[in-house]
């Protein structure tokens, strides 16, 4: 017997995964995990984002699809956004055709390529 998983079946096995890895966290007082700033980002968390790890999305730690969630600032998400975008158009620019992630040959041709999900916590 073979199942036929809808788009919306793996959408909510998704959002179980991301539930399941918010829920031990203390709720109190949430900062941003953005690793970008010297000594880390002070700021508030206001989102949760969906970050496909590109070029290593087959190493452990990561969901099924070889992503990792993150808590960030609405400031680094936007600072993460255009860094994205800026390295998608460059890689682009230099690869023969649309540019894929190697392990798992997803494509990377836009920002949501990478940057999968933001909601709002």
């Amino acid at each position: 017997m073979s199942y036929n998983w809808s788009e919306e079946a793996y959408r909510r096995m998704g959002e179980v995964a991301i539930k399941a890895q918010l829920a031990p966290l203390d709720w109190q007082h949430i900062t941003c995990q953005c690793g970008v700033h010297y000594g880390g980002c002070r700021n508030q968390g206001a989102k949760i984002v969906v970050i496909h790890a590109v070029g290593a999305c087959d190493q452990p730690g990561l969901d099924e699809d070889g992503n990792r969630v993150e808590i960030r600032c609405t400031q680094c998400v936007e600072q993460l956004r255009r860094e994205i975008d800026y390295k998608i158009r460059r890689l682009n620019r230099v690869s023969l055709g649309r540019a894929c992630c190697e392990p798992c040959g997803a494509p990377l041709g836009l920002v949501s390529d990478v940057l999968r999900e933001v909601k709002d916590l």
